[in-house]
């Protein structure tokens, strides 16, 4: 039986502060438990029932226990549930605490981690949505937080099927590659003012998210444009959004977004991917006049639709009201709906793939996340049962083989169709839910020009370097996605995923945005310039070369700057 191997002759840790740190150093001698899954053993005092009285499942309560994992005991941490609708299920969501000094590793390699969410996916009889969506997320280039299966035991027993993501907090943010002290609010809703929950910079109030808000919803469509360019990542907003759409992510438009600021540099608003157990078919229960007891793939009115979020594109019985301000902005922009569908068509094109697919790249991602889950889902149902059909979740009790099925069947196949083919559609192309998306109906070329087509290695009027910049220029008539491309030689930049080129239009890469918007004289701020950055390096006014290159590393533009030292 698994049991924790601490007391008196153990070390006993700082007595001196007993809520921040280890009390005892231990191991523990584990079950021959036979599984696929990382095992974290899970240890709290007294008997854990499986009723939700002890402390660590009570609302508002917590309690502390310790963690064992992969050779290395957790003393002394601080368990509590987490979530909202979650929280007063038979299965409960867990946060874990861990001490300052003693930090979770949870895999070689990577930063340890101050806290950890145990979430139960309860409410998906698949167990897959979120771990599917946060996966698609990380490898097309948005970023997001881990998200996989664990197998959890509580006292030497079972105790559930958990999956190991990050907490919404300035740790994910780290992780991400974002500016932990960067504004970051939660649940903000439809973006209709300063709503949600502000986590980061409280300490400056929620103007911030308020002038936003107002800079892209301004009724001048010039200066909506401008105020997009200037203060939204693009690209990695049209990554979000192309996303959050193909697994048509149904809880975002209107209730749990995530957004952050970076602040204190670019001053550039984006989204951050959270909370994606509504999608992949599985809508909202009480959405629907009679429910949504069924997978939803192919319905427009449904939130099915590739634009949905948009204040044209409305869902049900909700005309009008449920679109996201965000969402709208980028959507009504023609330049960045247009980068956004071309974008799409790429990550339909890698990802989603085409119907008639053979071995589609997603159900063998689902055969073999049932592979490995099977005997812990089982125990887990076993255990925990499947939650009401009512409020946010109406999929039943379905097995988990149904409910793979159902993925495939219900969701995938219909999808790929109403992806790659109705909404390609040339006719009636529009912004409505009436009207096809537009999607581009062939894939981007393999190889097509972007020049190299201007610089400024030593701007006028200006004190500093960061104020110069490298053009790009797209000579073709349609939207160019350089996702992955790099530029190289007197700079060094990577193009991240969702970087796209309006057709015609040019891309400007900057050392640093904010200078280059501050610019006083063009190309700058408020002119509704596409810039991109920060790269490495400067340009010398004594000339130097610069290369272009795609995603396979062929060469696609290069230029020797001039010499015109001073």
């Amino acid at each position: 039986i698994s049991a924790c191997l601490v007391g008196s002759e153990m070390c006993i840790r700082d007595s001196l502060n007993p809520t921040g740190s280890d009390q005892y150093f231990g191991t523990v001698a584990t079950d021959n438990v036979v599984t696929q899954l990382p095992i974290y053993h899970v240890f709290v005092p007294g008997t854990y029932t499986f009723n939700n009285a002890h402390p660590i499942d009570q609302d508002n309560v917590g309690g502390r226990g310790a963690l064992f994992y992969d050779g290395e005991l957790y003393d002394n941490v601080f368990f509590r549930i987490k979530g909202d609708t979650t929280r007063t299920m038979n299965k409960r969501a867990h946060r874990v605490d861990f001490n300052s000094e003693h930090q979770f590793r949870w895999a070689n390699g990577r930063s340890r981690m101050r806290e950890l969410a145990l979430n139960g996916e309860y409410v998906d009889p698949s167990y897959s949505r979120q771990m599917m969506s946060m996966w698609l997320h990380r490898v097309s280039g948005t970023g997001g937080p881990e998200h996989f299966p664990v197998r959890t035991q509580i006292n030497g027993v079972f105790w559930q099927l958990a999956f190991h993501t990050e907490t919404q907090d300035f740790e994910l943010l780290e992780n991400m590659g974002l500016d932990p002290n960067g504004a970051m609010y939660a649940s903000v809703g439809q973006m209709a003012g300063a709503g949600g929950e502000k986590q980061t910079r409280t300490y400056e109030g929620t103007t911030d998210m308020a002038n936003f808000v107002t800079a892209i919803t301004s009724a001048n469509p010039t200066t909506r444009r401008n105020n997009v360019f200037d203060q939204i990542d693009i690209p990695a907003t049209i990554n979000y959004l192309t996303v959050a759409r193909i697994t048509q992510e149904g809880d975002d438009v209107w209730a749990n977004m995530v957004i952050h600021r970076d602040s204190d540099g670019t001053g550039e608003w984006r989204i951050i991917p959270f909370d994606t157990n509504l999608s992949w078919g599985q809508l909202y229960y009480a959405d629907f006049p009679t429910g949504n007891t069924t997978l939803s793939a192919n319905t427009d009115r449904n939130k099915s639709h590739p634009l949905y979020g948009n204040i044209q594109c409305w869902t049900l019985d909700y005309a009008g009201q449920r679109y996201n301000r965000f969402y709208d902005a980028i959507i009504s922009v023609p330049e960045t709906r247009a980068m956004l569908l071309r974008r799409m068509r790429s990550i339909m094109d890698q990802y989603l793939q085409p119907p008639g697919t053979a071995a589609p790249l997603l159900e063998s991602m689902l055969d073999a996340h049932v592979a490995r889950i099977t005997p812990e889902a089982t125990l887990d149902r076993t255990q925990w049962g499947w939650p009401p059909i009512a409020g946010p979740y109406g999929l039943g009790n379905d097995s988990l083989t149904t409910a793979i099925s159902e993925i495939k069947n219900l969701f995938l196949t219909p999808r790929r169709t109403h992806f790659f083919t109705t909404h390609t559609s040339t006719t009636s192309v529009g912004i409505s839910n009436a009207s096809s998306a537009g999607i581009p109906a062939t894939p981007q070329p393999a190889a097509f020009p972007i020049t190299i087509s201007g610089f400024d290695a030593f701007p006028p009027n200006s004190t500093t370097q960061n104020e110069e910049y490298v053009q790009l220029t797209n000579p073709n008539a349609f939207a160019a996605d350089i996702s992955g491309w790099s530029l190289s030689g007197a700079i060094r930049f990577s193009f991240k995923g969702g970087t796209v080129i309006p057709a015609s239009g040019s891309l400007f890469v900057s050392p640093r945005q904010a200078s280059f918007r501050a610019r006083t004289v063009s190309p700058r701020g408020g002119e509704g310039r596409f810039v991109v950055g920060p790269y490495q390096g400067q340009l010398s006014s004594r000339g130097e070369s610069l290369e272009l290159r795609d995603a396979a590393n062929t060469l696609v533009s290069s230029i020797t700057t001039p010499a015109n030292p001073t």
